[in-house]
């Protein structure tokens, strides 16, 4: 009967323990677990991204999609998803982040979403952005505002 009864808990156990561990764990997630947010006891900094984007020609680029690769994220509809900026007539695109991860640098990846138009089909490409420091930080958790900049040249 022994044996029985330690079959019995290991199978239960085997059923039992593993749901419950699921249900306690994803309960508890909010949000994508990718996502880092800098909260009290976590570096962060405030930070501004702008890039410029131009022809072979230096001629600025409309309807470029750029998508900074980082801690980049906004809010839409409850969830977190990766920012996505789209440059305009001037071929400029950026925002304001605030409390976000400091870092050296950072990825922007640029793409014609738009085919033909606005100066014809562009390759997708890349830029590796390197923020300045143009605010000093509490000394403590907070690491101050950084700008990023950029100018990137698309080609056909």
């Amino acid at each position: 009967m022994l044996n029985t009864m330690k079959d019995f808990f290991k199978k239960i156990s085997a059923v039992l323990f593993p749901a419950l561990l699921a249900a306690l764990g994803f309960s508890s997630c909010d949000g994508a677990p990718w996502i880092m947010r800098a909260e009290y006891g976590v570096p962060s900094c405030d930070f501004k991204f702008d890039i410029t984007v131009v022809d072979e020609a230096g001629k600025a680029i409309k309807g470029i999609r750029v998508v900074p690769q980082g801690d980049f994220h906004i809010q839409k509809n409850g969830t977190y998803v990766q920012d996505t900026l789209y440059t305009d007539a001037e071929g400029k695109a950026g925002r304001s982040y605030e409390h976000v991860l400091p870092m050296d640098e950072f990825k922007a990846l640029l793409e014609d979403v738009d085919g033909e138009a606005n100066g014809g089909q562009f390759r997708k490409d890349s830029v590796i952005v390197k923020p300045e420091r143009v605010g000093k930080g509490d000394g403590h958790w907070y690491s101050g505002t950084f700008t990023a900049s950029a100018t990137k040249t698309m080609k056909k």
